[in-house]
């Protein structure tokens, strides 16, 4: 789709206001549900490098990798020549996030804790890529599916479930990770809702309790 030239001026999820005289064109995305919003608001041509881990939509799989979760490749990241950096609060290291703005890299910080956060997110990496009118739509889309589901399945949770996101170490998602409020969505009831973080380590025998 073609990019909206505009000046584009926004303020993230970290509260940081980025402006550009122009939708930046060479976009890397960190964390695969970047990737797919990225690729859902028309900015796929825009995207040069991607996480280890984005999968979807299936070009995505063709992009250059620059690291993973527990550690982004500096070298690879300039070497593409990025202007723009995606990255979620939570999900990417501090570390990293710091390293990246402290290079000069322009980033956009996002955040989200509840699947209504998708559609905030698709219209905050529309306006950011230069694709507004497509992100709004989107946005509204996955807030009108959002709010079909909601309907017939607003009752009291029922099922306890164990979301296993890692074996060694067990880790699962606390009660601010979407995952947990799509499984309330679903009637079910997230046994570690009350820890803190986004994927906490947990021992057997919590699990089994």
């Amino acid at each position: 789709m073609p990019v909206q030239a505009a000046t584009v001026r926004l303020v993230d999820d970290a509260g940081q206001t980025l402006e550009f005289t122009q939708p930046p064109q060479r976009i890397i995305s960190l964390t695969p549900h970047l990737t797919e919003l990225l690729f859902a608001v028309g900015a796929g041509s825009q995207v040069v490098g991607v996480d280890s881990a984005s999968d979807f939509p299936p070009d995505a799989k063709t992009l250059p990798r620059v690291g993973d979760y527990s550690r982004i490749n500096f070298e690879r990241v300039l070497a593409l020549k990025p202007d723009l950096v995606v990255v979620w609060v939570g999900g990417n290291r501090p570390a990293d996030i710091h390293g990246l703005k402290k290079m000069g890299v322009p980033v956009l910080q996002t955040q989200a804790t509840k699947l209504a956060d998708v559609a905030r997110l698709l219209r905050l990496i529309g306006q950011a890529s230069g694709h507004a009118g497509l992100g709004n739509a989107a946005a509204q889309k996955f807030s009108d599916q959002l709010a079909a589901l909601e309907v017939p399945t607003r009752r009291p949770p029922r099922i306890k479930v164990f979301y296993q996101v890692w074996d060694r170490p067990l880790m699962t998602v606390g009660g601010t990770h979407w995952i947990s409020d799509a499984l309330t969505l679903c009637g079910a009831r997230n046994v570690f809702a009350d820890l803190r973080g986004l994927s906490p380590v947990v021992s057997r025998e919590a699990v089994l309790q």
